[in-house]
């Protein structure tokens, strides 16, 4: 994949890959397709009628909720006094 407007082959997930990464049954999938909780991961490229997601985009939301999370760990951990442990 060379940038995100151009996704590969290789990037592309169906709803039950997408399903499995997520760690949530293909029916709520389809579920929340269908309210439209998943956009953000849709390639928005026409897939024959089916949906086609992105292994980055999905990949990315992952980092950007792990990275918030680690924010207000730290955040809790200097509000209550607790010594950061330094990274290497």
């Amino acid at each position: 994949m060379t940038d995100e407007t151009t996704p590969g082959p290789d990037d592309w997930l169906t709803q039950a890959q997408l399903a499995e990464l997520l760690a949530i049954s293909q029916q709520t999938a389809s579920e929340r397709a269908k309210e439209g909780r998943l956009v953000r991961f849709e390639h928005g490229i026409d897939g024959a009628g089916r949906r086609r997601y992105s292994r980055h985009l999905v990949q990315r939301e992952f980092q950007n909720c792990l990275d918030a999370a680690m924010q207000r760990q730290d955040e809790v951990l200097r509000i209550w006094g607790a010594p950061l442990e330094k990274s290497e």
